[in-house]
């Protein structure tokens, strides 16, 4: 396979053109006039291309590739889900990947299960008869349970073990070296399986087994297998896939947030926006800006703005400026004793001579009292990333991002 390593922003004239059309198909807003806007990878036919965080440099494609695809999968398992804000991250995951990480978790679909309803015939479940059935006293106040719950081993019809273990090995042929820990397949046992029926047959008969489950595991299973299968039947070429994110600057928020131990819950924005009317003042804090990461330290603390910029290229804008330097006068006014820092968090570049954002006037005095400039932090991605995977904030950058440095 042909593997082709690029960083997010690259040229779309370095991009191979079989890899530029799946992403301009299949990827909305994948590029951004003549540059690429897209973190994760995608492979077409003999060709994988790995579009790398601006920042991260390339080592080896399998070791980077199964970085992201653990920082995408954590994101969306705790942090979209659980998150009080609206996020838009559009994260692609691959039905492959969702049905390798489930089989990882719960194994083959079921092949015996039991079988537990009213009727005669089977050994009796009396907890459930007991719970569920309501009895009818015979003459002599003995309670009769009829008919009563019992179990009985009911075998799943085969074919659909074989479809689960045909579609589980197409996805580890595929993808399984990227979710397996050891780079191996997850499942070697089933290597050759192929489907033996349709896919629209297979279709119909998970659907029909579907019809029959109430066991919320055994529906999870069966649904990912017919998306999967669906997803396939549409794509007729199933060697063309992609994953990643066009909106990387969304996690890159939550990443800085791991990194340095986001405290804003503990220090929320002061300073909250009202209108004064002729009958009063009314508070909008829904109009509220707030800031990215706070932290604080004993007599410090310090308002990070995660910016997702490569700044041999570009800079932040006047208006992030401006909203840094509103948190520092809010939280600076609501804690006086405390000593306020403004810090851009930002990829390490090659190029990075930029130390703090000051603001002069027009005979270039520096006005540090009225505007405190704002200090400049890179970030090697590779490291912060594997921080975020693991769920572990960095003493040495927090304590660095509480450190007050001016420019005299």
């Amino acid at each position: 396979m042909r593997i082709d390593t690029f960083n997010d922003g690259v040229s779309r004239e370095r991009i191979p053109s079989n890899i530029l059309n799946l992403l301009d198909q299949s990827v909305p807003n994948s590029s951004t006039g003549r540059s690429i806007n897209f973190v994760g990878f995608v492979t077409c036919k003999d060709n994988l291309a790995l579009f790398l965080p601006k920042g991260m440099s390339s080592k080896e494609y399998r070791t980077e590739a199964k970085l992201l695809y653990e920082c995408f999968s954590k994101y969306e398992r705790t942090e979209k889900i659980g998150s009080k804000k609206k996020v838009n991250s559009d994260i692609t995951l691959p039905f492959g990947i969702k049905i390798l990480e489930n089989y990882i978790e719960n194994g083959l679909y079921p092949v015996v299960e039991r079988d537990l309803r009213r009727r005669f015939g089977g050994k009796v479940s009396w907890p459930r008869t007991i719970k569920t059935v309501e009895p009818v006293l015979n003459k002599s106040n003995i309670p009769i349970y009829s008919p009563p719950i019992t179990c009985r081993r009911a075998t799943t019809p085969n074919v659909i073990v074989k479809i689960h273990k045909a579609i589980i090995c197409e996805a580890d042929q595929q993808i399984g070296w990227l979710v397996s820990r050891t780079g191996s397949l997850i499942a070697p046992q089933y290597a050759g399986l192929a489907l033996d029926v349709s896919i629209s047959k297979a279709i119909a008969l998970l659907r029909h087994e579907l019809l029959r489950q109430f066991e919320d595991k055994k529906i999870t299973q069966l649904k990912l297998m017919i998306d999967y299968l669906q997803q396939k039947f549409m794509q007729a070429d199933r060697s063309t896939w992609h994953m990643g994110t066009t909106n990387f600057q969304v996690l890159w928020e939550r990443i800085c947030a791991t990194v340095y131990g986001d405290q804003l819950q503990k220090f929320p924005i002061p300073a909250i926006p009202a209108y004064q009317t002729s009958s009063g003042r009314i508070s909008r804090p829904e109009n509220t800006s707030r800031p990215d990461i706070v932290i604080s330290e004993g007599q410090k603390i310090a308002i990070i703005d995660a910016k997702y910029y490569d700044f041999s290229k570009s800079k932040p804008s006047w208006s992030d400026m401006v909203k840094q330097f509103f948190y520092a006068k809010a939280y600076s006014l609501k804690y006086p004793s405390k000593k306020v820092d403004n810090i851009f968090a930002v990829p390490k570049v090659e190029i990075d001579d930029a130390k703090e954002v000051v603001v002069i006037d027009d005979h270039s005095k520096l006005l540090n009292a009225e505007f405190p400039p704002i200090k400049i932090i890179y970030l090697n991605v590779t490291d912060a990333i594997n921080l975020y995977n693991k769920r572990r904030k960095n003493t040495d950058l927090r304590a660095d991002a509480l450190t007050i440095q001016q420019v005299i």
